[in-house]
Order: structure tokens, then sequence, then C-alpha cells
């Protein structure tokens, strides 16, 4: 009986280690970790880690520019050239050859400083598109150091970008603000006083609305400041709005998606 028991022990034990086993290689070959931690996994979709980085040698005057962006791994050029837009739409150019190309010009004028580091973050990945923000910590000059944010979500498949008019109503997202349904992602200092205040509220929807009023939607050119650029988590849609009364001139509100109903 004895040795039943310590037989019943051992096949229940080798049984375990087995399931294990199974359930972490399971696990691994789902999301292929590559080693070099330069890549990322979303449901299959490898992401690449790119930076440029261009800098002055001489110290004199401080010159240091750092842009760091998602690359597609198997996807298209165009998609991969959207990606890269976006992030170097900072500088105002249309694409980042040309941003690249007024940069190195900024750089050869040794009176010249300016420092400049952008970073990403992905809000969600899914086959069917990407959603992210960039932040970029900036100074020209001799002027003060400031952090700007901006939006943006693009269809994988057409490497063009999903607005709010795609997605969105603005009564929808009104009476979700109107109903104090928000949180606030960037935008209040110190004195910002309650975000949540009746006045406070009217004054994000009168602005929004506004804003959708007199900005042209979206179509192959990306305008970083513009009401149309959303983002997207998987509890969370992200809009942004420029905003007299905030810290740096905008305003970015995360509204349940419970809340709210898609287009």
């Amino acid at each position: 009986m004895k040795n039943q028991i310590i037989r019943f022990i051992l096949l229940c034990s080798s049984l375990l280690l087995i399931i294990c086993f199974v359930c972490v290689y399971s696990s691994i070959q789902h999301y292929k970790v590559d080693p070099s931690e330069t890549m990322e996994v979303y449901e299959e979709i490898e992401i690449k880690h790119e930076t440029y980085l261009l800098e002055r040698e001489n110290q004199e005057r401080f010159f240091r520019i750092e842009v760091n962006y998602p690359q597609m791994i198997n996807s298209s050029e165009e998609l991969n050239e959207t990606l890269k837009n976006t992030a170097f739409s900072l500088f105002g150019a249309k694409t980042y050859k040309e941003a690249e190309v007024s940069l190195k010009e900024d750089k050869k004028d040794p009176d010249y400083s300016m420092g400049i580091s952008i970073d990403y973050e992905i809000l969600c990945m899914t086959n069917r598109y990407m959603s992210l923000i960039f932040k970029a910590d900036a100074f020209y000059g001799s002027g003060p150091m400031y952090s700007t944010h901006y939006l943006a979500t693009i269809d994988l498949e057409t490497a063009k970008y999903i607005t709010f008019n795609d997605l969105l109503d603005i009564e929808n997202i009104n009476k979700a603000i109107q109903s104090g349904y928000f949180e606030i992602y960037e935008g209040t200092y110190n004195e910002f006083g309650n975000s949540h205040d009746v006045d406070r509220i009217q004054q994000f929807i009168d602005t929004l609305e506004a804003s959708m009023e007199t900005e042209p939607p979206i179509n192959t050119d990306y305008d970083r400041n513009s009401c149309q650029n959303i983002g997207i988590d998987k509890d969370f849609i992200y809009i942004y709005f420029n905003f007299a009364d905030s810290l740096n001139g905008y305003i970015i509100l995360k509204i349940p998606l419970y809340q709210i109903d898609l287009n």
C-alpha cells in the first residue's frame, strides 16, 4: 500500500512537470522574444526600435538631436516611412528626409544651439493598426526646456492615419466629457484647478467643437497639432486639442472606451 502511494505521488509530480514545461514552451513560442532586446512582438508582429542621432563634436554650443521611432519588420516601405515621418514631424517638415536636411544645415552653424530628444510609447498594437504617443523634450538657443506630446494611430495595411472623424462622433465625445468620464493625460499645471469643474468642462467642449470646425481633416500630410490625431489603448481613447489655459498649449484627455461608441 505504501509503495502504491509513493508511485502515485511520483506519477503526479511527473505529470505536473510535463504540464509546466508545455506551458512555458508555448509561451516562448508565442512571443518569440529576441535576445538582442531591440525587438518587440505584438500578436506575432515584429517591431524594431530605431534611433536617429545627430550631434556636433564642437561642444562650445550644445547641439544634439535624438529621435527614437518604431519600424515594422517585413512590412511595406510606405508604412515605415509614415512611422518615421510622424516621429520627425516635430521639426515642421512633411517628411523625415526634409527634416534631416534642415537639421544638418542647423548643425553647420557654430553659433546655433539646440537639444531635442524624441521618444515614443506604443499604446496599442493589433493586426489592423498601431497607436502610439510621442514625447519630445527640447530647447532652442538660450530658451527654457519644454516638453510636447503628439498622437498617431496608423492603419498597418494602408499606412494611412486613423483620425477622430474615422472612429468618433463629436456629440458622443461631448456627452462623455460633460458627464465627467475622462482623465487628463497631459496639460495641467499647479494652478490649473479642478479639471472636472463645470466651467472647465464646458471650456473643453467648446474648444474641441471649435477645433473640429476650423481644422481641416488629415489626408496624407500629418499635422502633430491637429485635433484629428487620436490614440487608443485597451481601455481608453486619447483626444488631443489645443487649449490656451494649459501647460504647453494643448490638452490630452483619456476617455474610457466603454463610455463611447466607435464608428
